[in-house]
């Protein structure tokens, strides 16, 4: 995958998932500024929440979390953050309220991680699902595409000890649903199948009694 960072001085960075670890590149100049090599570690997602990139690997052991601070010159290696050894697919970040969401090992469901300190998460009670591929999070909002079964859903997580599911909609003829993305107005929702033949469609979600 891949993702985007502005640092504080407004420079922007793109950030690339590799097969063999993590590269950061200045995206005005496209010049190389540093490379994390992780080894039996598909870096399969990335997101950031302040100075910090959070990467999933999959295979591999949890989230790595990278200090960004230092760029242009480099980036360096925090920690990395795993639960009982579960690695993870897909992740998103609730950049306003400070929280992760993490698509679970068995993609059962999603796993809720406390940014209070970025170095240092706090897992907390999750959601479990029948079938999960990604997340989509903003605003104690979670929307999750729901892999084969054709469907994707939509969660309250203001109270994290008591998530609520607000609505779960079917998708007609659907294939694999892959992906989620809300756009910023919160009034449509993108959603992607990973099957050849498929289509991106566009719902209306101003009404989550009526999609």
């Amino acid at each position: 995958d891949c993702w985007g960072w502005a640092a504080p001085d407004a420079t922007l960075y793109a950030i690339y998932g590799a097969y063999d670890g993590v590269a950061f590149v200045n995206a005005s100049t496209l010049q190389p500024s540093d490379f994390i090599p992780m080894s039996n570690k598909t870096i399969r997602d990335m997101q950031t929440y302040r100075n910090y990139c959070y990467a999933a690997s999959d295979p591999g052991d949890g989230i790595v979390v990278i200090d960004l601070q230092f760029l242009p010159d480099s980036v360096h290696v925090v920690t990395t953050y795993s639960a009982g050894g579960e690695t993870c697919h897909n992740l998103a970040i609730d950049t306003a309220r400070g929280f992760a969401y993490l698509t679970n090992t068995a993609r059962t469901g999603f796993r809720v991680l406390d940014l209070s300190n970025p170095e240092s998460p706090v897992e907390l009670p999750g959601v479990t699902t029948q079938e999960i591929h990604d997340v989509f999070a903003r605003n104690d909002t979670v929307w999750v595409p729901e892999g084969n079964r054709h469907t994707f859903s939509c969660w309250d997580m203001s109270d994290k000890q008591n998530p609520v599911l607000l609505t779960r909609v079917g998708i007609p003829n659907a294939g694999y649903v892959h992906d989620a993305q809300w756009s910023p107005n919160g009034q449509l929702l993108a959603t992607t199948e990973e099957t050849i033949g498929k289509t991106i469609k566009l719902w209306n979600v101003q009404d989550l009694g009526n999609v």
